[in-house]
Parts: structure tokens; sequence; C-alpha cells
């Protein structure tokens, strides 16, 4: 049987296959991918702009940053019920990108959706339990009956959507997986969900942060149905993939054992990934001064605002990076992704810089009134956030090329580190010293990621300089 590692990988290195390259037409991946992804992101930064702008304004500063938390901890349970199947489809279903016959893609999604039925299952389960004995954890205050329900739903409807969204990109969608986005990542339809409901009720009422997170949670739902359906709709169409090819492998898809095997290193890497970037939220229960709470949230969620490129670019590597590793088209694809850093790099950059002089006037623009006071922790984020842009997709790299146990050892140090280290600096130094560690931590993370993919699969993702001088040429051309 065949195994989800590519038997074709010698000494950690790909060897380039031309008679699999001419098949490709790599220009054409990467421009759809590519173009999607900005459209899918640019909606998906529009409604997560429009909803934090007009939920920090809503809602008050305890409610805005225990909705924070809330989503978070929702965003964390979804993580878990999803169990790595999400990426696992997406590399099963790119891998066969080049079947003309889609019967294969059906076989391997109905394998993952048997196992997906179980742990979702699970998560609704954990996810119940988790929020009703440890509500000061999970949402950032008590919590009772209800709340517990709408997190067990809420992590269903994460999971599913989770996994839909990645098996839609991998059968060539990419439009309509950047449209349904995910829990952790952002979703227009679900930033756009709560939005609509929580300005309803400020209307006709008061809104809150359980009314926010119920919003969330149904939002996702909704948009986790029709994922499903576009999902069973493209898998029983024959122009699925728009690559030309006639080639059709007489391998089977993995069975259920096999892609279980893949998928467990998978979620353990993304639970650990998510714990190493997003935990620290939950240790603002340990702040000294409770107001402050709001104010290091309010900073976390601006912060986010810089890594927006690098999403754009980490949604299109999704979509190209398992069809050209898996056709051995090595330097195809570490120019597409050095490029692709260098691109989103520098408005990265020049956002931070931005923020870095005026702050407040961001902080006014972005959240409104109140908020000042995430001046000094908006600073100490931002080198953490620039290194995650200019570093390029090292991290979906890693996942996407057989190396998750290793990405998995790399975010389980940062992430015990942050577990150790944070409560202690949350408690004894506040907001500043828990910012402090995030940043130095984000910082190491990617570093080492970066190096590492490099020396494991020959690919550097670090940030090409070259494409300023496609900008130059373009600003040139513009002034004439």
């Amino acid at each position: 049987m065949p195994s989800l590692q590519d038997s074709t990988i010698q000494d950690g290195h790909l060897k380039t296959d031309s008679a699999v390259a001419s098949r490709m037409n790599v220009r054409s991946m990467v421009v759809r991918h590519g173009s999607w992804a900005s459209i899918g992101t640019a909606l998906n930064l529009f409604f997560a702009f429009l909803s934090t702008s007009v939920l920090a304004r809503v809602l008050s500063p305890i409610d805005f940053g225990r909705f924070n938390v809330a989503r978070t901890g929702l965003s964390f349970l979804g993580i878990l019920a999803t169990f790595g199947l999400g990426t696992t489809a997406l590399g099963l279903l790119g891998g066969y990108m080049s079947d003309t016959d889609p019967s294969r893609r059906r076989i391997a999604m109905a394998r993952v959706a048997s196992i997906a039925a179980i742990t979702v299952s699970i998560g609704a389960i954990t996810a119940y339990i988790l929020t009703t004995y440890f509500g000061d954890l999970i949402t950032g205050g008590d919590t009772g009956f209800t709340i517990a329900l709408v997190f067990a739903l809420g992590t269903i409807a994460g999971g599913i959507l989770n996994i839909v969204s990645d098996a839609v990109r991998g059968v060539g969608a990419p439009g309509t997986a950047n449209m349904l986005g995910n829990v952790m990542q952002g979703s227009p339809a679900v930033h756009f969900g709560t939005l609509a409901v929580v300005v309803i009720f400020s209307v006709v009422g008061v809104a809150t942060w359980q009314t926010a997170i119920f919003a969330n949670a149904a939002a996702a739902g909704i948009a986790s149905i029709f994922g499903c359906y576009a999902i069973w709709m493209l898998l029983n169409s024959t122009a699925v993939g728009h690559i030309s090819s006639r080639h059709i492998s007489p391998d089977v898809p993995p069975t259920v054992i096999q892609i279980l095997g893949s998928a467990w290193p998978l979620a353990l890497a993304s639970l650990i990934s998510f714990t190493s970037s997003s935990c620290d939220v939950f240790m603002t229960s340990k702040f000294p001064d409770a107001e402050t709470m709001a104010f290091y949230v309010a900073a976390r969620r601006v912060i986010v605002l810089l890594a927006i490129p690098m999403t754009v670019l980490n949604t299109a590597a999704r979509g190209v990076i398992s069809p050209l590793y898996s056709a051995r088209m090595i330097s195809q694809l570490e120019k597409t992704l050095r490029d692709g850093a260098g691109i989103v790099s520098i408005p990265c950059v020049g956002a931070a810089l931005l923020v870095m002089i005026f702050p407040e006037f961001v902080l006014r623009v972005i959240l409104g009134e109140g908020y000042s006071e995430s001046v000094l922790l908006l600073r100490i984020l931002i080198p953490g956030q620039v290194i995650l842009v200019v570093s390029g997709s090292c991290a979906a790299l890693l996942r996407l090329s057989g190396h998750q146990r290793v990405m998995l050892f790399i975010d389980g140090f940062t992430a015990s580190a942050l577990i150790i280290l944070g409560p202690l600096c949350a408690a004894r130094f506040g907001a500043i010293g828990l910012a402090t560690l995030v940043s130095t931590l984000q910082i190491l993370l990617n570093v080492v990621t970066w190096a590492t993919a490099w020396k494991l699969t020959g690919i550097n993702t670090w940030c090409s300089l070259r494409v300023l001088g496609r900008y130059r040429t373009s600003l040139n051309r513009f002034r004439r």
C-alpha cells in the first residue's frame, strides 16, 4: 500500500521529474491559487477589520476581551476536532490532481469523512467538559450549561469547516475554499455572520460577549454545511483539477489506518502550533490587574493584522506545495515561495513602521477610544510578527512535505516554554512581561523553522529581495 510520504525523496531532497512537470501548468496553478487567496484574504481582512472595529465599540472593553478569549478557545477546540484531517485531505487530494478520473479523490475523501465523524464527536464532548469545569480558562469567566452547549456545537461546526475548506482547496477550487476559510486563520462567512448578529442585538437590545460567541458558532455551522455541499458537488464532477493530463495512477488511496497514521502527527502539531501562537490569551487571567486583559487582547488583535499578507501567501502556498512537491518540481516551488514571501513582506514592514510610529492613531482608528494603554504592548509584539512574515511559508512546507514530526518538535519546544514561563511572566510582570515573552518566542520559532525547512527539503522560503526590482519597474511604468 502506498504511504502518504513521497517515496521519491532521496537524502531529504527532491529530484525533479520532468515527465511529471510537463503535465502540470505551474504558472496557471500559482496564478489561480494566488489570485483567489488574495481575493479571499481581502474579504477576510475586510470583515475581520470591520468585525473587530465594530465589536470593540459595541461591546464594553471587558466583554470585548472575554469574547476574544472565548473565540480563541473555540478555535482551539475546533482544531482538536479536526485532528489534522484537513491538511491530510489537502495533501491526498492535491496529490491526485493529475487524475482525469475523480474516483480516487472520492474514495480518499470518504475515508477522511469516516474518521472525521468520530473526531468531531469526541471534540464536542471534550468542549462541553472543558467549558463546564474550566470556564475561567476557556472563556475568561464563569460559564453555564448554555455556553457549554454552544461551545460543543461550535466545536463540531469548526472541525467540519476546517476539514471541508482544505478538501475543497485540494480538489482545485481555491475560490470556494477562501470564501469558507477556517476558524483558526479566519473565515469571511463567520466574520460576517458574527458581525451581523451582534449589530442586530445591539440595535434591539444589549449585545454581550455571550451574544457574540453564539453568533460566531452559528455562522461556523452554516458555513460548514455549505462546505459539505460544495465538496460533494466538486467530487462528483469530472472537471475537477484543471490540469491537463490523461495520467491515472494505479495506486489506490491510503487506508483508514494509513490516514490516521499521517493525521495524528498533524493533529498534534496543529494543537501545539496553536498553543505556541495563541495560548497566551488564556494567560491574561494571571495578570495582577484584571483590567489589563482587555488592553492585551486589543494589542494582540491589532498586531495580527500585520500578518494578513502572510495569510495570503500561506493560503496560496497550501494549494501549490503538495502538487509541486509531489511532482518533484523543487526549483519552481522555491522560486514561488520566495517571491511570494518577498511580495507580502513589503506591505507588512510598511504597516509595522506605521504602527511603531503612530500607535495611538492606529488603535483609535481600529478599536476606537479607550485602548491607549495598548501602545507599549503593540510595539513589543511587532518584531515577532515581522519575522513571521519575512521567513515565508516554512511551517506549511514542513507539514505538507512529510516532515510533520519535525514541525511537531519545534512547536512543542516553543509551546512548552510559553506554558511554563507564560503564567510566571503574566503574574509577576503583567501584560508587558507576557508580550515580551511571546514576541521573543515567536522570533525564535520562525527562525528555527525556516532553517530546518531549508535543511530538510532544500527549499529556502526566506523572502526574496528580487521582487523589489519588480515593484520599482511597476512604479516606473505607472509614472510614465
